[in-house]
């Protein structure tokens, strides 16, 4: 028979509670409590804040009590719980650039319990003075906090078995649930629409270093697949403790990939199907110090302008709103991208290649794990064509259809004129 629609096929299998992760009991109600307490057997949470600058305290609420809570509430069950719980491979950024990141519990300077009895007594400024001595080496209060709340379930985890799974810089599917596929602007997905938008022309970051993305499907595939392999881990524990296993979601160590690789795949799409809602021609390009960087931006910026007035296809008044924010935009991204691609690390993905080794070859197909299973050449023109599909929803599909039939054809000219010509000669 005919495929449910979308809504319908997820109404099926879905039912939404309302919840909130920052209050102890995250205001369940009774009957909903109930009801997850007597079916539930695997938990995952994607509960976090984000928010990289974020007072410690506050972030400290739902980044590392928050998974406690849900541990408190797996304690409840009463079917034996299997807990996934959603990290960031950036815990390990305490590391110096270009070690190696293991898939083990992060170093922090301060035990997570100690610092919560702290901040119960402390004022704000208080806690934003003592926040550089605390985080030490973390890029920042998020970091930190996940990391905290790592030790913390790691700790208390009693009889519920946990795994941690640990993605890198989430970027478009690769292809589920089709190529490109992107729903939240974030990271590196940002820095390539606004640039597909004519708005961000260059970035500040080294060419060479790895730059650790991963596919949203690979993350959401490795997080189904830990929860059964920890579920495994925890069937062969004869000592009484719990399974618990870290994953390292991640490219840097199986497939890894460079700014400037990303650079050129960019560069390349944007030469074919350059948005039709940039004003400026899109372009990206990558440079290597600060100074750079201000030259060819403000270069670039005047090149868009003087182009743009000489068509006289816009009023100058809106080609300068839209020079002001292609600057600012530029400048915004600049502070995101630079920390990525000015440092690396290289995250070891054991877990996730022994895990890969255990699935059987259907769900290996179904469930792809491991990135070396996929190639980053092509990936770069799904990506783009997904931010202006999926996010710009401009006609994409039809253009590369068209621009595909016309290569073909030109390729069978050619073909046909070449065989003529042998034909001639002999």
């Amino acid at each position: 028979g005919a495929k449910p629609d979308w809504e319908t096929f997820m109404a099926e299998k879905l039912q939404a509670v309302g919840g909130d992760i920052n209050t102890d009991g995250m205001g369940l109600s009774a009957e909903d409590l109930t009801m997850i307490t007597e079916n539930v057997d695997i938990i995952i949470n994607c509960a976090a804040s984000i928010n990289f600058t974020e007072r410690v305290d506050i972030i400290m609420n739902t980044n590392t009590k928050g998974p406690m809570r849900i541990l408190d509430l797996a304690s409840k069950c009463k079917k034996p719980i299997t807990y996934i719980h959603m990290s960031t491979a950036y815990v390990g950024s305490w590391n110096p650039s270009g070690t190696k990141v293991l898939e083990e519990l992060p170093k922090v300077n301060i035990d997570p319990e100690v610092l919560l009895e702290q901040l119960k007594t402390m004022t704000p400024e208080e806690i934003t003075k003592k926040t550089p001595e605390w985080i030490g080496t973390h890029q920042n209060t998020y970091t930190f906090s996940k990391a905290l709340g790592e030790t913390m379930l790691e700790r208390h985890r009693g009889k519920t078995a946990v795994g941690i799974v640990r993605p890198s810089i989430i970027v478009n599917a690769f292809s589920d649930p089709e190529p490109g596929w992107i729903e939240n602007l974030s990271g590196a997905s940002a820095v390539a629409l606004f640039s597909n938008l004519g708005r961000c022309p260059v970035v500040e970051g080294q060419l060479h270093t790895t730059l650790d993305l991963i596919p949203v499907d690979f993350v959401t595939n490795a997080t189904i697949a830990a929860a059964w392999d920890v579920t495994e881990l925890h069937k062969e524990k004869t000592d009484g403790t719990s399974g618990f296993r870290i994953y390292h979601s991640t490219s840097s160590c199986l497939n890894p990939v460079t700014p400037l690789d990303c650079s050129n795949g960019m560069t390349r799409f944007q030469r074919k199907f350059p948005s039709r809602k940039a004003m400026f021609r899109p372009t990206m390009r990558i440079v290597g110090s600060y100074p750079v960087f201000k030259v060819v931006l403000f270069s670039k910026l005047f090149e868009w302008g003087w182009k743009a007035v000489a068509k006289r296809k816009y009023p100058f008044k809106k080609i300068m709103t839209q020079l002001v924010k292609a600057y600012y935009t530029t400048s915004l991204l600049r502070g995101f991208f630079l920390y990525f691609a000015s440092n690396e690390w290289f995250y070891d993905a054991s877990n996730v290649v022994k895990m890969d080794a255990k699935l059987m070859d259907v769900d290996k197909k179904v469930f792809p794990v491991n990135p070396q299973r996929f190639d980053w050449g092509p990936y770069w023109e799904e990506m783009n064509a997904g931010l202006l599909q999926f996010v710009l929803k401009e006609d994409i599909l039809e253009r590369r259809a068209k621009f595909n039939a016309q290569k073909k054809y030109k390729e069978e000219v050619m073909a046909k004129r070449k065989l003529e010509g042998n034909t001639a000669k002999a």
